[in-house]
């Protein structure tokens, strides 16, 4: 029953750190016993707090600071959540894969290109407390799930490879190498 969600980034506007708070807050009536975990700081984070008080929820929620090594706290999440409002990539995403640790992000901006709803994380409506709930609760309570979203996001890292990317971008210079001769 005592699960660590978890969100990694800069506490700075259009984060949305205080989206990921307010679903905390309804997910606890749910799962009482869950625990947020916020790594990363910022111009935002005395605000954050604040609201951690008057939601209610400041005794189940960690801020820890920046930490240069997120990697091993990630792993240690039964679920990480990036509820950006905008996002161009999220590297996050990657690092959670790696360490098999399930997803729920936001369907903004470069988040579809890494995460594929259903198939290596679940993707919820920018804002949506209610759709992102229910998203880390069925992640914590369905196994079966999880396992599968994990397996799957082991596979999509190896597409975001620095060898493929490298091999990817030579293959274009190739390309434009041949059409002009």
């Amino acid at each position: 029953d005592h699960a660590v969600i978890g969100c990694v980034g800069n506490f700075s506007a259009g984060k949305g750190h205080d989206f990921f708070l307010e679903t905390f807050a309804h997910l606890r009536a749910r799962a009482p016993r869950c625990h947020a975990l916020l790594i990363g700081d910022g111009p935002l984070r005395a605000t954050l707090e604040y609201t951690a008080r008057a939601l209610g929820v400041a005794h189940a929620v960690t801020f820890a600071g920046y930490c240069p090594d997120a990697k091993e706290a990630i792993a240690g999440m039964d679920c990480l959540v990036l509820p950006s409002e905008t996002e161009t990539f999220g590297r996050t995403l990657l690092e959670a894969m790696l360490a098999r640790t399930p997803i729920v992000a936001t369907n903004v901006g470069g988040v579809p290109e890494v995460v594929t709803d259903g198939h290596d994380g679940i993707l919820v409506p920018s804002g949506d407390v209610d759709a992102c709930g229910a998203a880390i609760i069925r992640v914590l309570n369905d196994a079966p799930l999880a396992q599968r979203l994990t397996r799957a996001g082991a596979a999509t890292v190896l597409r975001f490879s620095v060898d493929r990317h490298a091999r990817a971008v030579a293959s274009v210079y190739d390309e434009v190498r041949m059409s002009s001769t």
